[in-house]
């Protein structure tokens, strides 16, 4: 796998100008400057790293802390401004890319020349921890050596938990928030949902590029050191249970969608979720929730194509004999939902209604026909006899 610089290392002075926008006061959650700070925080690395032609890329701290804002912040101005950022960022300064495809003469298509390109210590919101001391160290040498630098260390080091695990909560907690079915529109929903988005776009960003190239390469490493493979086979996730939230969460979502009417009385019956959200705000958010809803339908249904793309690859990987021990054992994740299905009926319409993909669509249902219904036609021969 090649690697090239992200070019952090060297912007240590930028890193040093916008972090100290965030300063002791900016911690303080009940702080009049907190919002202020933050925001012009945003538009800082914005500045520095979009506007410009030769713009660089955020250093990990930077790029953690719009991260956490993201995670953590109630302002809808600071959640919509986080992810926004957080994305044209990942576009512009991709974490892995495919290199340049070799033009042929011929009629065959054309063929990836090297491996996938990766960042050198891009950052990545998929990780076990921080080093707190290196951390730390970091940030008392060269350049950032105030007080300030420090405090931020310590402060994303005791913030930042691990995201394995917080992603499966994540999606579950999504569950219990449509479940629940309230009227009180809060930006608790949008951030969590913002956040599976962004979480989701990281992993196929990631993915994608590894599975085509797996495909050229027939190599297996590619996709054992994908994101998703690390995450799914982390000790922190319930792998099982995880297919089943997705699953859940989609049929729950999409029931949701189905039961809502869209009308202006709905509008007005829903309560304002913050003080110091506007009536404009609110209005605007009630009309966008249900598109965001569909979102979070779409992203889920990713991850779980993803899932199935990685058993389908990891397959091919064993009849070549490139898998090893140490990449473990997992049940298909076709076999887990195709088994839910099948005992809670209530998600076999909604489920297939949002999984539109023809190709995954047909991989599932003829399974589905093979395993379930032969079962039911003996056991009914069986009751008429």
């Amino acid at each position: 796998m090649e690697k090239r610089k992200s070019g952090g290392r060297n912007n240590g002075g930028i890193e040093e100008n916008t972090m100290a926008i965030l300063d002791t006061s900016g911690f303080n959650r009940y702080s009049h400057h907190r919002l202020d700070d933050r925001l012009a925080f945003l538009e800082a690395v914005r500045s520095a790293s979009l506007l410009p032609d030769n713009g660089t890329p955020p250093t990990s701290t930077m790029w953690q802390a719009i991260f956490q804002i993201l995670k953590e912040e109630t302002s809808l101005e600071l959640i919509m401004g986080s992810y926004q950022l957080l994305n044209e960022l990942d576009k512009r300064f991709p974490r892995l890319c495919l290199p340049e495809m070799e033009k042929s003469e011929s009629c065959l298509p054309p063929t990836i020349s090297n491996e996938p390109v990766v960042a050198e210590e891009a950052w990545c919101p998929f990780t076990l921890g921080l080093d707190r001391d290196d951390e730390i160290n970091k940030g008392s040498s060269g350049s950032i050596d105030s007080v300030v630098s420090q405090i931020l260390c310590n402060w994303l080091y005791h913030t930042f938990t691990s995201i394995s695990y917080g992603f499966h909560s994540l999606i579950q907690e999504l569950g219990k928030i449509v479940n629940q079915k309230s009227k009180v529109l809060e930006t608790e929903i949008l951030r969590k949902m913002l956040l599976l988005h962004y979480l989701v776009s990281v992993l196929e960003a990631d993915f994608v590029p590894r599975n085509y190239a797996f495909k050229e390469k027939m190599r297996w490493t590619l996709l054992r050191d994908s994101l998703l493979n690390m995450l799914l086979g982390s000790r922190k996730i319930i792998y099982k249970g995880l297919v089943k939230d997705c699953l859940l969460v989609i049929c729950d979502v999409f029931s949701d969608l189905s039961d809502q009417t869209e009308s202006t009385s709905d509008l007005d019956s829903v309560a304002p979720p913050l003080k110091e959200i506007s009536y404009i705000d609110t209005s605007a958010f009630a009309l966008a929730l249900p598109e965001l809803k569909r979102s979070t339908c779409f992203y889920l249904k990713k991850l779980l194509i993803m899932m199935l793309e990685l058993d389908t690859s990891r397959d091919v990987a064993d009849v070549q004999g490139l898998t090893t021990r140490a990449d473990g054992v997992r049940t298909p994740a076709a076999e887990i939902i195709l088994d839910e299905l099948a005992y809670n009926s209530d998600t076999l319409s909604p489920f297939f209604q949002v999984f539109d993909d023809p190709r995954w669509k047909l991989k599932m249902i003829m399974p589905y026909f093979q395993k379930y219904i032969p079962k039911a036609y003996a056991v009914f021969s069986e009751v008429r006899s």
